[in-house]
């Protein structure tokens, strides 16, 4: 029996059949090939209704019909195109979403490390401006300090010869007026001179000066017939003129050499000066 009217041999009968013609046809024709046994294919889904089955009870193997059998297979094969372009847009959509989602945590990342910079800088700007101000607050100290050095170094320095200038500007104005004075601003000058090299060149010059400008002052008065030693008066100038000329180179030459030291005492003082500005900055 078969199905649809179309009658199917089972594999024994088919056997039986081909041995059967080996015996009658001669012995040199090759046998013939069994027949193909019917292709199982897979079965639809259960979407879709099959028609119902038609079973051989003589026989053990199921047997569907052909248009059937193609009609599954194009349902088969349809539904599992669908199932894989599914299967497509949806693993692209899970890409495009992981994309997105990585894109965004970088966006994120670097927003945060943009934020974390800028707080950065901020303290930066914020940190170098009080050093800013502790730097400027400190230069405003060392130029005080180096002022005030300074103001040292020139009272140091100057103050010895202004002084005695003065006294014996002072003296040189009270001698004939104030006696008492005088002999005041002498001792002061005299105590200067033991101590500063330019007070005792400042009295001899002002001694000398004295000096010679009375003995020129009395070889002026002198008038003709006048009682005295009877030495004569141009020999007595020419003396004065010869003694005048050695003290001037002498006194030229010690003026050059007390220069010179004091310049050095300058030098070193500066130095001094110099290296204290230093050991203050650091």
């Amino acid at each position: 029996m078969g199905i649809g009217g179309v009658e199917v041999k089972s594999s024994m009968e088919a056997m039986l059949d081909s041995l059967m013609r080996r015996e009658e046809k001669p012995k040199d024709v090759p046998p013939a090939l069994p027949p193909r046994p019917p292709s199982r294919g897979r079965l639809p889904s259960a979407r879709r209704s099959l028609p119902p089955l038609r079973f051989n009870s003589s026989e053990e193997n199921l047997v569907l019909d052909p248009s059937i059998l193609t009609e599954g297979y194009v349902c088969v094969v349809g539904e599992q195109e669908e199932e894989k372009v599914k299967e497509e847009v949806e693993n692209i959509e899970v890409d495009t979403m992981a994309e997105k989602e990585k894109e965004k945590e970088e966006i994120e990342s670097r927003a945060q490390k943009a934020e974390k910079e800028r707080k950065e800088k901020e303290e930066e700007v914020v940190v170098l401006r009080q050093q800013l101000v502790q730097f400027e607050s400190k230069c405003s100290d060392y130029e005080a300090q180096l002022k005030h050095l300074q103001d040292q170094l020139s009272s140091q320095q100057q103050p010895p010869v202004c002084i005695q200038v003065r006294r014996e500007r002072g003296m040189n104005g009270h001698d004939y007026n104030d006696p008492v004075q005088g002999n005041k601003q002498r001792l002061h000058s005299s105590e200067d001179a033991k101590t500063n090299p330019v007070g005792q060149l400042m009295s001899e010059f002002e001694n000398k000066k004295r000096s010679f400008e009375e003995d020129a002052k009395a070889l002026s008065q002198w008038k003709p017939g006048q009682s005295g030693s009877g030495s004569n008066p141009v020999e007595d100038l020419m003396k004065l003129k010869l003694q005048f000329t050695a003290w001037k180179r002498d006194y030229k030459v010690r003026l050059h050499d007390t220069k010179v030291s004091l310049e050095k005492v300058v030098r070193k003082s500066r130095m001094n000066c110099w290296a204290s500005m230093k050991w203050i900055k650091q």
